[in-house]
């Protein structure tokens, strides 16, 4: 796709570092009360993933994984992260989600035909 739309692209590129810088800024605001960062990032996130979208480097199994995690009861953002070749979604769970609904949805993602990972971590 660079080949046939450099600019297009590094548009899309420059978007995407800028989102990667205000990501660094908010995480190194030590004003900023956790849940603005949380907010801020999860604002980020989602922004970042559809710039990802429009590059054509998604796949439906990340998109899948996007659309359950956003809708009700999860609201949560999610984006795809890695190099190729199979991709990884990455969510953001605020410190306050229920922890039984957490594990409803990872029961829902397990029941598809992708791979969830068992382990969960909270930052």
């Amino acid at each position: 796709m660079k080949t046939e739309e450099p600019d297009f692209v590094n548009g899309i590129l420059q978007a995407i570092q800028s989102i990667s810088d205000e990501a660094r800024r908010a995480l190194a605001d030590p004003e900023m009360a956790r849940e603005s960062l949380l907010t801020t990032l999860a604002a980020l996130i989602t922004e970042n993933h559809t710039h990802l979208v429009a590059l054509g480097v998604s796949h439906p199994a990340l998109e899948a994984i996007r659309s359950r995690t956003a809708v009700a009861p999860y609201g949560l953002s999610s984006k795809l992260t890695g190099a190729g070749g199979g991709g990884c979604a990455v969510t953001l769970v605020p410190d306050d989600f229920q922890e039984h609904i957490l594990q409803d949805l990872t029961k829902d993602l397990l029941k598809r035909p992708i791979r969830a990972l068992p382990h969960l971590s909270r930052w």
